[in-house]
């Protein structure tokens, strides 16, 4: 089921119940959230982001990485609408304060062809090695972060991955959620 504009409930739900909208601005000037929404989508050997009435054309690019992260980048929140989105490296979050909502029948996964940027500092070992981890969506050192994810998650060594440390390897993020309601694997 489906809004007029083709925004899935299952997103819009989890987003009101989570308390992630509202349609009430906190501050003058402040603009609503559907003015601050994008819908990114499959279409053709593209990927597009939309305003979330649908009626713009914001963003494409065949990399669905560059699509999702180029919405994050320039909306408070991102909607990943069904489809299949093959990613060739992991899907960083740009900035604080973003909601990223993956919804139902949508499947991202990390391309196994090419080459991904571990995570730091990875796995240490029983060895006092440390071992590289990947992951097929990385928030490292942002803020109010909220991802939700009623799709599927493939790839890496984890689905996602929360760093709470900061550019000089302090600890010190405020917040964030992340709430795995569809498939994954079987650690964050």
């Amino acid at each position: 089921m489906r809004t007029a504009n083709a925004t899935p409930i299952p997103a819009l739900l989890a987003m009101m119940a989570l308390g992630l909208l509202d349609s009430r601005s906190s501050y003058a000037g402040e603009k609503s959230w559907q003015d601050q929404t994008v819908l990114v989508s499959p279409e053709g050997g593209q990927t597009v982001v939309r305003s979330f009435d649908g009626a713009r054309v914001l963003f494409k690019n065949a990399d669905p990485k560059r699509a999702m992260e180029w919405g994050m980048g320039n909306a408070r929140n991102t909607i990943i609408l069904a489809g299949k989105y093959v990613a060739p490296d992991v899907i960083r979050i740009p900035r604080d304060d973003v909601t990223l909502v993956i919804d139902q029948n949508v499947d991202i996964s990390l391309n196994p062809e090419t080459d991904h940027t571990p995570i730091t500092p990875g796995f240490r070992g029983r060895d006092g090695k440390r071992y590289p981890t990947t992951a097929v969506i990385y928030v490292k050192g942002r803020s109010h972060v909220r991802v939700i994810c009623l799709g599927a998650l493939r790839g890496g060594t984890f689905p996602v991955a929360f760093d709470g440390r900061n550019d000089k390897n302090e600890l010190g993020i405020e917040g964030g959620l992340l709430l795995l309601a569809g498939s994954a694997n079987d650690s964050c």
